[in-house]
């Protein structure tokens, strides 16, 4: 005798492979948000960290050029004192040589000033700085001319002529101070320039703190059917 063979009940045949719901796709499915979360996390860490980086690069950058800028403010006003230091020394040549090698030293630094700029700076940013440095060497060569005015009056023994100059060459300092205040004013103001360029850069690398946040929402949904499923 043979026993009939074991019919399945109508309506619960056991699905085909192909029928089959392909649940294990949703753990490669996670594996990857996983992988992806772990990738836009790194990247965000680099790019906070170069923005980090540029940020102090630029600012010591610029601020070794005021450093730089102050250094040559402090040249211009040691060609100044000869002019003024004659009244009290009465020692022409003395000042005239003292005047000179602050003038050779000056020339020396603006020049290394404007080659700075010319190699390290964007055009767009060294134009107008060239212009402020070229404002204030034609504001020393006409107070170096007054300067010479006066030593000329000295060697002559006119000190009365001497004096009505000074005034001239105390007012061509004051343009002077005044071009190297632009120049300072406009650093400033590419200093914050690029502070906010840097702090847009940053707030755009947080959007992807919601990219992360959203993927993980997805990976935690997904574990958690994927759990319940199985």
């Amino acid at each position: 005798n043979h026993s009939p063979p074991h019919l399945p009940a109508p309506g619960r045949q056991r699905p085909s492979r192909d029928e089959r719901p392909r649940w294990h796709l949703v753990y490669f499915a996670l594996a990857g948000f996983d992988l992806l979360t772990v990738l836009l996390g790194l990247y965000l860490n680099h790019r906070i960290a170069d923005i980090y980086t540029g940020s102090v690069a630029v600012n010591h950058e610029w601020a070794d050029r005021l450093g730089r800028y102050d250094q040559l403010r402090r040249l211009a006003s040691a060609v100044n004192a000869p002019g003024n230091n004659v009244f009290d020394s009465h020692d022409v040549a003395a000042e005239w040589a003292a005047m000179q090698r602050a003038q050779h030293l000056f020339d020396e630094g603006i020049t290394a000033a404007r080659n700075d700029l010319a190699e390290h700076a964007a055009p767009d940013i060294a134009v107008p700085l060239v212009g402020d440095l070229e404002t204030i060497r034609a504001a020393m060569d006409d107070m170096t001319a007054e300067a010479r005015l006066i030593f000329s009056y000295f060697e002559n023994n006119e000190p009365a002529r001497a004096g009505e100059r000074m005034a001239t060459m105390d007012r061509k300092y004051d343009l002077v101070n005044e071009a190297f205040g632009r120049l300072n004013s406009h650093v400033r103001d590419i200093q914050a320039s690029y502070f906010s360029d840097q702090m847009n850069a940053a707030r755009n690398v947080q959007r992807f703190e919601w990219v992360i946040a959203a993927l993980i929402l997805l990976m935690v949904v997904g574990a958690t059917a994927y759990g319940h499923h199985l």
